[in-house]
């Protein structure tokens, strides 16, 4: 074996070695199983997300099934409330009315008090997600079939593998961007003694729309004792 077969070896038993290696001072990140999540961007969704919440608020106290309407109270939005918050709480509303709902305008006079918290998620930074798998595969076939339309009859024909490759470069990159802004949306349904419908939804939203989800009050900086 010549020397430059000797380095090659060592080099490969180091790595080998390198990547054996158990012994952390802690444990190692670890990715969760893929998976995705809705993004919200008009009013429209909000309306979609409001429906769907006072369905499940109903099928939670059993009347949707010919019974008795339950009388509820909803109360009035927060007065800082930011625009989603406000807009939800009446489509919130309009959606429990329609599906048969006793909304009531007492806490006094309704067996439940729905209420609904709004929170706002914003990361500092996130990587670019890795393109789908085959996205290379694909691009270098039609690559590929580019160069080869020198030897075609009809030149004009090079215009179909271009616009396949248009099509998916839109159909691999639609969901490459990691998204920064996430609102949380809980929503609770008491009596006097529990909680008889709760649920928490996380939903993505573009960051230029976060004034929307943030509540208007003002924001004051927390001082800690130790440092009067």
């Amino acid at each position: 074996m010549n020397a430059r077969g000797l380095v090659l070896l060592c080099l490969a038993t180091i790595l080998t070695a390198c990547g054996n290696n158990n012994h952390l001072p802690y444990p190692r990140a670890t990715m969760f199983p893929g998976s995705e999540q809705q993004k919200i961007q008009s009013a429209a969704h909000w309306d979609v997300l409001a429906r769907h919440e006072s369905e499940q608020i109903l099928a939670a106290l059993g009347t949707l099934e010919g019974d008795m309407p339950p009388s509820l109270h909803l109360g009035d939005p927060a007065r800082n409330a930011g625009e989603f918050q406000s807009v939800w709480h009446n489509m919130l509303v309009t959606g429990l009315v329609n599906q048969g709902a006793d909304v009531m305008l007492s806490r006094e006079d309704a067996l439940f008090t729905v209420e609904h918290e709004i929170q706002v998620v914003e990361h500092s930074s996130r990587e670019k997600l890795p393109p789908r798998p085959g996205s290379v595969t694909a691009f270098l076939a039609m690559a590929a079939g580019i160069d080869d339309t020198q030897y075609w009859e009809d030149q004009g024909l090079v215009l179909i593998p271009v616009a396949l490759a248009a099509d998916l470069w839109n159909k691999f990159q639609r969901d490459t961007n990691a998204e920064v802004t996430e609102v949380i949306i809980t929503t609770r349904v008491l009596d006097s003694r529990r909680i008889a419908h709760a649920s928490t939804r996380v939903y993505y939203f573009n960051p230029e729309d976060i004034a929307h989800y943030r509540s208007q009050g003002r924001t004051f900086n927390v001082v800690a004792a130790g440092s009067l």
